[in-house]
């Protein structure tokens, strides 16, 4: 019952607009084990294949849990390409199993025949992994034409790779694996060491915002990580038995 009630609610989430159609939309078969996961909402809607026609990108997510394990060789999502073929219906083209790999996910479209996959910054790693993928129409296939390395480290978005592959050098899409193009430098990110600040009086309340105090404090001597100024406040970090955040005054460490 679970299974039919997943799979309807797939179809209604793609059901055409009540100004244009009354008539739900088909998609083709489900590319994934129902018994060993669930779908995420993170999909897009864009002419993928240059016919004009809007078709579908669906992310998959596997549950993870000691019944239902992620099937060997798969990163725990699949990304599945569903071709519109005009008539009210979307027919599984292609399916990845390996490009979506870091948590933080997103897909967006460049063109009309190019989409880019996005493996956003998350725990320590500072870094956005962004692969384009664009429709051969020779081959009927995507193949990805480029990948680029990003990285937050330094409080803005900076390049730091950018890399363009020649004709016989460009990945299948069902081919792209974030673990072998990116695997390395994600697993080589150490863990970012704050920037810590003394506190210099005796006694510091701990706010939950400006002017709403708790009943902890801080005292001389504890040391605290910045996250934000606002005026003659700072929203602070402390790495005590366990980790506190909240809000004290600037004069407390200045």
């Amino acid at each position: 019952m679970k299974k039919i009630l997943i799979i309807l609610a797939i179809l209604a989430l793609y059901s055409c607009n009540a100004q244009e159609s009354r008539t739900l939309i088909k998609i083709d078969k489900i590319p994934f084990d129902m018994n060993s996961g669930n779908i995420s909402q993170d999909t897009l809607k864009i002419d993928v294949n240059g016919d004009g026609l809007k078709d579908i990108l669906l992310q998959f997510d596997y549950e993870y849990n000691k019944i239902n394990k992620v099937p060997k060789g798969n990163s725990g999502h699949e990304l599945a390409i569903y071709l519109n073929n005009g008539q009210n219906e979307y027919l599984l083209k292609n399916v990845n199993r390996k490009a979506l790999w870091v948590i933080h996910t997103s897909i967006f479209g460049v063109d009309n025949t190019t989409f880019c996959i996005v493996n956003e910054e998350g725990g320590q790693d500072p870094n956005n992994y962004y692969c384009y993928c664009r429709f051969d129409k020779q081959r009927d296939n995507w193949y990805m034409i480029k990948h680029q390395i990003k990285t937050f480290n330094t409080g803005r978005e900076v390049l730091i790779e950018d890399k363009i592959y020649k004709y016989e050098n460009q990945l299948a899409f069902e081919e792209v694996s974030f673990d072998k193009l990116f695997g390395k430098m994600h697993n080589d990110v150490g863990e970012p060491t704050p920037s810590l600040e003394l506190i210099k009086v005796s006694k510091s309340i701990i706010y939950d915002s400006p002017n709403s105090p708790t009943k902890m404090y801080l005292i001389k001597g504890d040391e605290v990580e910045i996250l934000e100024e606002k005026e003659e406040w700072l929203n602070i970090r402390y790495y005590g038995k366990k980790i506190i955040e909240g809000w004290i005054k600037k004069s407390d460490i200045k």
